[in-house]
C-alpha cells in the first residue's frame, strides 16, 4: 500500500493550541493507520529519539489479536517490543554522546573562526610590512 492510498494531507496541524474539543469518527476495521509520522520545526523528526530510528511511532495494539494476525506473529511482535524497550538505555547513552560531539563541533567552529581572524590579521600585518619595506635594500 502506498502513502497516496492511505488518504490526503489536508494541511491540518495538531498542536497544544489547536486540539479539537470534540472529534466524531466513523470507520471500518480496514481504515486503521498504525503509524504516526512526527515532524517539527526545520523538518526535525523523532528518529533520534525513537529506539528504532524511524520517523514514526507504530502502534499495533488494535490489530495485535488473533482476529487480525496469527498468535505466532503476536508473540514475535511482543518479543520485538521487549527487545526494543530493553535498548532504551543504550539509545540514551548514544544520544548523550551525540550531544557531546555536537557541542565539541560548535566549540571547534568557534575556535576556527578565532584562528581565521588571527590569520587574517597576521596576513594584513605582513602585507603592511612588505609594502613598507618593498624596494629597499636588505643590506642597508
Amino acid at each position: 500500500m502506498t502513502v497516496s492510498q492511505l488518504g490526503t494531507d489536508v494541511g491540518i496541524m495538531v498542536s497544544h493550541d489547536r486540539i479539537a474539543q470534540q472529534i466524531e469518527t466513523s470507520y471500518t476495521n480496514n481504515d486503521f493507520v498504525t503509524q504516526l509520522f512526527v515532524y517539527g520545526e526545520d523538518g526535525r523528526t523523532i528518529s533520534s529519539y525513537n529506539p528504532t530510528g524511524q520517523k514514526y511511532i507504530t502502534d499495533l495494539s488494535y490489530v495485535a489479536n488473533t482476529e487480525f494476525m496469527s498468535q505466532s506473529l503476536i508473540d514475535a511482535l511482543d518479543s520485538y517490543k521487549t527487545y526494543v524497550d530493553g535498548k532504551e538505555g543504550e539509545l540514551q547513552t548514544h544520544l548523550n554522546t551525540i550531544k557531546q560531539y555536537q557541542a565539541d563541533i560548535e566549540n571547534l567552529k568557534s575556535s576556527q573562526s578565532a584562528l581565521n581572524a588571527e590569520i587574517e590579521s597576521l596576513l594584513s600585518e605582513l602585507d603592511d610590512f612588505i609594502a613598507e619595506y618593498a624596494g629597499t635594500d636588505p643590506g642597508t
